[in-house]
């Protein structure tokens, strides 16, 4: 199993690699310990950019009307974050992937800001041991938080 671990490392490595570049210049990134996820918060102003450079990253995509076409596995981590609401988005890097590494976009209510959480799901158990959030927490250099 270590080999499927060395996979999942280098994947998160990447996505980490490109989620960083892709949000230097907006604000930076920070544990989340509630959900387990890296968190980033933008103004209404940056979101246009964001999204489309988070769809470069995280290329399939769904939103409140067709997540319940979305692969199982996606419909439940979509459920496991209460459903999407409107204007929420859950954006999948590889949707047949395990771990499934996603981004979640989540207007505020008040239209003024927008969190970005972004996490991992692992379905295998000998995926789940090895807690991919983890590893993901580290690449992003948020470990020490």
């Amino acid at each position: 199993m270590l080999f499927a671990h060395r996979k999942t490392a280098k994947r998160l490595q990447s996505v980490c690699s490109q989620l960083l570049d892709a949000t230097r210049e907006v604000d930076e990134w920070r544990w989340d310990d509630q959900f387990g996820a890296a968190l980033l918060t933008i103004e209404s102003v940056q979101e246009r950019p964001v999204l489309t450079r988070l769809q470069q990253i995280f290329p399939d995509s769904w939103d409140q009307l067709d997540v319940s076409r979305a692969p199982e596995h996606v419909r439940h981590v979509a459920g496991v974050w209460g459903g999407l609401m409107a204007g929420q988005h859950l954006l999948v890097r590889d949707a047949a992937a395990d771990p499934l590494i996603y981004a979640l976009w989540m207007p505020w209510s008040n239209r003024l800001r927008t969190s970005v959480r972004v996490s991992c799901a692992a379905f295998d158990e000998a995926v789940a041991r090895h807690d991919p959030r983890d590893g993901l927490r580290d690449c992003m250099g948020l470990a020490g938080e």
